[in-house]
Order: structure tokens, then sequence, then C-alpha cells
């Protein structure tokens, strides 16, 4: 799972030893998808059930169970575009900081279904890793 994409390890080989002194990347990547997990569990699904959806938010990172939850990537923070049109009902906002291997939760404002909904993320999640549920 762990992509050797700038890691500075040439050959697969060396994989093992780099699991004891682990590149930068490669700790990105892992707490990255830690975080989408803790993300799936707290809005009680399993990650089974998500499947990626680059149109359903502007920001083309999205894991959606339709109709019922989602989980969008912001890479570059501020305010982003997510598509409810097929939703009914209410769905309450989350928003994730995860940075150096802390996790945090703030729960934002319920998002009514059935429309495009613009997020606004409160304005610490600009400048980290930013998930919404």
């Amino acid at each position: 799972m762990d992509s050797l994409a700038g890691t500075g390890i040439s050959n697969p080989l060396d994989f093992d030893a780099a699991l004891h002194n682990p590149p930068r990347g490669m700790l990105d990547n892992r707490f990255a998808m830690t975080a989408i997990r803790l993300s799936i569990d707290r809005v009680g699904g399993s990650l089974r059930d998500f499947g990626p959806n680059i149109s359903f938010a502007s920001t083309s990172f999205a894991l959606v169970k339709p109709g019922v939850s989602c989980v969008v990537y912001n890479p570059d923070g501020g305010h982003f575009t997510i598509d409810l049109l097929g939703w009914s009902g209410g769905f309450q906002a989350t928003w994730l900081k995860a940075r150096d291997s802390l996790v945090s939760w703030v729960s934002g404002v319920v998002v009514q279904g059935g429309a495009s909904r613009t997020m606004n993320p409160p304005p610490e999640f600009w400048e980290t890793h930013r998930f919404c549920c």
C-alpha cells in the first residue's frame, strides 16, 4: 500500500529496512490513510461501503456512500462545494484536523440535501489536512 515514489527507495527489496526508519513521505501517506479510516468510522460505515467519486466535490477528492454519507478531502483549504442533489434530509458536517499524527474534530452545521452546497470550513482548518464528513 505504500508508494515508494519520493521516498528515496529505488529497490523494493530495501523496503523492509525503510520500515525501521521510514521516510517522511511514507509517514504522511500512512497518516492520511489513518485519517480517512477514522473519518469513515466516525460516520458509521465500513470502507467497503464507500466509493471514490471525483465529481461529488469541487475538490475532486471524495469517498461517497450515496445518499448516506461522504468523506471529502480539501487539500487547498477554504470553501468547496458538494453535490447533494439526489440526497434527502440533513447531514451533520464534521471537520477533521489531522496534523503531525494528532487528530481533532469540530462539528459544523447541518447541511440539507437536495442541491449543491457550499462548505465553509472553520478558518483553522485552512492551513492543514482537511477532511469533512
